[in-house]
């Protein structure tokens, strides 16, 4: 579990120049 999420993470997506991330979540949110 990431920090923020009540649940396990399903998927990331990062940004073209590692500058940020995005996490979906089993909790259902996206951070």
């Amino acid at each position: 579990v990431i920090s923020g999420h009540l649940g396990w993470v399903r998927s990331i997506a990062f940004d073209p120049s590692n500058e940020w991330f995005c996490t979906g979540s089993a909790d259902r949110t996206i951070k």
